[in-house]
């Protein structure tokens, strides 16, 4: 007679460049003991890139013995197999904060006819971050550092959407080229 188990594996996560100490504990699968004996564990983490991540001892505790890239590897799969029978098991990477906005030019340089109307786009830039899109990971706000030569009849500001890369710069007031 064959007996049918019922399968409950916790949701697992682990966060991006986490600085230990190592090893330690994401959490237990909820698989019977003798199951995870009786089972081959491979996959992403283990045996496959990214290899000696992650473990699991007999009673079905997950271990992570070093860090993880979001940026690399947004998921890890590892499987318990035995003959036919394969449980995918999924530990989620979360993204932290760590890349800072970069900018599509170092030094943004133009020039501007004194009879521009104010209020009129000069130019748009462009800044994009390499963390989880859509999270406040891969939120900034742009800003004007300096304007040079100083334009004391002027004032430029820069005009971004919420959550937006972009920022499109305009000025009000009057330039003079004297």
């Amino acid at each position: 007679m064959r007996k049918k188990r019922a399968w409950i594996v916790d949701f697992l996560t682990m966060e991006e460049e986490h600085t230990g100490p190592f090893p330690y504990k994401l959490g237990d699968l909820n698989i019977e003991k003798k199951v995870i004996e009786e089972y081959a564990i491979h996959g992403q983490g283990i045996d496959k890139d990214p290899k000696g991540i992650l473990s699991v001892d007999r009673n079905g505790s997950v271990y992570a013995h070093r860090k993880v890239d979001y940026e690399e590897y947004q998921k890890l799969r590892i499987y318990l197999s035995k003959k036919r029978t394969v449980v995918a098991v999924d530990i989620d990477i979360l993204d932290v904060n760590d890349h800072a906005p970069v900018f599509n030019r170092d030094v943004y340089e133009i020039a501007v006819d004194e009879s521009t109307q104010q209020g009129k786009v000069l130019f748009t830039m462009l800044a994009t971050d390499d963390d989880q899109p859509g999270t406040a990971n891969a939120q900034f706000t742009l800003r004007i550092v300096s304007v040079s030569p100083s334009a004391s009849s002027a004032d430029f500001f820069i005009q971004q959407r919420k959550g937006e890369q972009t920022g499109t710069i305009s000025f009000k007031g009057s330039l003079d080229y004297e």
